[in-house]
């Protein structure tokens, strides 16, 4: 059994722009400060508990690659609040959990509570070096999201959000 927690393990969020106004915009790379992951090597099952606040901006991403120039913090603060305040409704919702059973490396199915919805979503895992890395995308409407937007819908993100879970092998 093994608990990983950061800076050992990761976890990504990365959004994607659209609209007529997408190109005044900009992708995201987030990151959760705040999560712990349970691991039970017997069961094969994996529980991460998460802090839905601890979600933060890592930088902007042009053309797939990172463009950590691109934000202000005062940016990075107020994508932040939105996300925080607006998104993932994280004084309602204070927790996501996720738990799934790898048996090995693959196609699985985890179990995700969001906003106060579970639903199952595919995952991929695969072994990157020593590092074991967990690949999803995310539906944010599934989970009662409703992804944000700006300037009467003219500039918003997209509904499906990719989550990349890194821990040691």
């Amino acid at each position: 059994m093994g608990t990983f927690t950061p800076p050992s393990s990761e976890i990504f969020v990365y959004t994607y722009r659209e609209g007529v106004l997408a190109a005044v915009a900009h992708d995201l790379r987030l990151r959760f400060s705040t999560f712990s992951i349970q691991e039970d090597d017997h069961e094969h099952v994996i529980v991460a508990t998460i802090e839905a606040t601890s979600l933060k901006v890592v930088c902007a991403r042009q053309n797939g690659q990172d463009a950590p120039q691109v934000l202000t913090d005062s940016n990075k603060h107020d994508i932040e609040k939105n996300i925080q305040t607006s998104v993932l409704r994280g004084a309602k919702h204070p927790t996501i959990s996720v738990s799934l059973t790898v048996r090995e490396l693959g196609a699985c199915l985890a179990s995700v509570e969001l906003c106060g919805v579970r639903r199952d979503i595919p995952v991929q895992i695969a072994l990157d070096g020593t590092t074991r890395v967990a690949r999803a995308r995310l539906h944010q409407p599934d989970f009662g999201v409703k992804p944000y937007s700006a300037m009467l819908g003219a500039l918003r993100v997209k509904p499906d959000v990719d989550i990349e879970v890194r821990l040691p092998a």
